[in-house]
């Protein structure tokens, strides 16, 4: 867009993590005619500043809002390392925590490290923490999961095995911590060995 006000511009949003999911910290693309500029929205030190340089918070998930005007999908491509350490995040409890792994891989529930960490089942999707995966063809959520204490499973909160619910690197998902009572660090540890000097493996 070529203001903040303008409808049909780009923005990417990052959310607090609290029961009603309002959204913390925005950028817009503003169209400088030859060039694009990330500016501020909200936030950060100030409304429309240069925003091209400002530290992205990796360990959360975010929303980006394409133009209303656009009627063709858009292939976005994300440039970085993978992590070569351990990640730590907080998990804020009783409201929803939106996140992101940061992994290059696709991965269950159980591989996680979410029980581990501090992740609390139950035995029913009332009395239990859920993990939600988002459609962002739908805009709204997709599957949900929960941990079934008494037979050890993930299952799905509509019923049924939960087997082939997968969390990939391009998926934003929620930790609803709807039985967590205190805040907890979920601790992300790495699905695979470090390479060497020589690449290998």
């Amino acid at each position: 867009g070529t203001a903040y006000a303008d409808p049909y511009k780009t923005t990417v949003s990052w959310y607090e993590r609290q029961s009603n999911e309002v959204a913390k910290k925005e950028v817009w693309l503003c169209d400088l005619g030859e060039s694009n500029q990330w500016r501020t929205s909200f936030g950060w030190s100030g409304p429309n500043q240069p925003a091209d340089d400002y530290p992205v918070p990796y360990e959360e998930g975010f929303i980006v809002e394409i133009p209303t005007n656009e009627f063709t999908p858009q292939l976005m491509m994300f440039i970085g390392r993978v992590p070569i350490t351990n990640m730590t995040q907080v998990i804020e409890p009783k409201c929803y925590n939106f996140a992101n792994m940061r992994l290059p891989v696709r991965m269950h529930p159980s591989q996680m490290n979410l029980l581990q960490s501090g992740f609390k089942g139950g035995l029913t999707s009332l009395t239990s923490d859920r993990l939600r995966k988002l459609d962002r063809q739908m805009k709204s959520v997709d599957q949900d999961v929960w941990y079934d204490t008494s037979s050890e499973t993930w299952r799905l909160s509509g019923g049924g095995s939960a087997a082939g619910f997968f969390i990939g690197p391009d998926d934003g998902f929620l930790i609803w911590t709807r039985r967590s009572t205190n805040s907890w660090v979920w601790t992300t540890s790495l699905p695979y060995s470090l390479p060497t000097r020589l690449m290998t493996p």
